[in-house]
């Protein structure tokens, strides 16, 4: 017996209850980004996973202003790169041929409002700092809902983006 919304719904196959499951997801998480990489788009990261994700993230901080983060070959970390960075418009190419970080295009408005929601979060004027982990359970719950292994990445991405307004310190 399925029931959403106060609504008894009659499921007879996996499609139909795929489909009511994406409904409800949906409504939990309107602000939800696509991500399309199995190998962050989870929870708990294998360690494959994870390598990839430390492997991306410094080459982030080292070569933003490199084509591909000067990956070289297809190693996982590049394809989380393709599929999330390059394919969203956060690393990107300017008008003068340099490489740089920059918000993400308006195709993903999920990935955009995530993004919008980190920037506002580490500009805003309080006086007692704001704790990262503080910003990444924010990103992790309703609306937004990113998956905890891709968090770190854009959390970086953000960062790197607004590295001239914003900073970190221990």
């Amino acid at each position: 017996r399925w029931c959403w919304n106060g609504e008894v719904r009659t499921i007879s196959s996996s499609r139909e209850l795929a489909s009511l499951l994406s409904e409800a997801l949906d409504e939990a998480f309107p602000h939800a980004p696509i991500v399309q990489n199995e190998l962050v788009n989870r929870r708990f990261l294998s360690s494959q996973a994870a390598a990839a994700r430390r492997n991306l993230i410094e080459a982030m901080i080292s070569s933003a202003d490199e084509e591909l983060l000067g990956l070289t070959g297809y190693p996982p970390e590049r394809s989380i790169y393709e599929s999330v960075l390059r394919r969203s418009g956060i690393h990107r190419e300017d008008g003068d041929g340099r490489w740089r970080f920059g918000a993400p295009s308006e195709m993903d408005r999920g990935l955009q409002r995530a993004w919008d929601h980190v920037v506002d979060r580490l500009r805003s004027y309080q006086l007692e700092p704001t704790g990262i982990s503080e910003i990444f359970r924010d990103l992790a719950k309703r609306p937004y809902g990113v998956a905890e292994g891709f968090v770190p990445i854009l959390f970086c991405a953000c960062l790197l983006a607004n590295s001239a307004n914003l900073a970190l310190y221990e």
